[in-house]
């Protein structure tokens, strides 16, 4: 949850390149800045979704084995991603 730059999955690309990945970010900019700048260009296995993290969670079937959060907004973590709730549902 929070793309930035794209170095994670990059990273997780190079090393892990059978993984399957799914990259959810909020602010559309930031994929295409992710692309265009830091030359993230997502393989056919990483899914990027472009939706807030915690509505994103709500709404998927999946399970993870893995949830990475690193997500903020400016200089501070959306406070909705704070909560006893949302760990709830990142836990589940």
């Amino acid at each position: 949850l929070g793309h930035g730059g794209g170095s994670l999955a990059k990273w997780l690309a190079r090393y892990h390149p059978a993984l399957e990945l799914d990259v959810v970010e909020f602010d559309p900019v930031v994929v295409r800045m992710a692309e265009a700048y830091f030359g993230y260009r997502p393989p056919a296995n990483h899914h990027v979704f472009v939706k807030d993290g915690r509505a994103f969670l709500n709404a998927t079937g999946h399970v993870y084995d893995v949830i990475w959060i690193d997500a903020f907004a400016r200089h501070m973590i959306p406070f909705h991603l704070t909560t006893a709730e949302f760990f709830e549902t990142v836990r589940a």
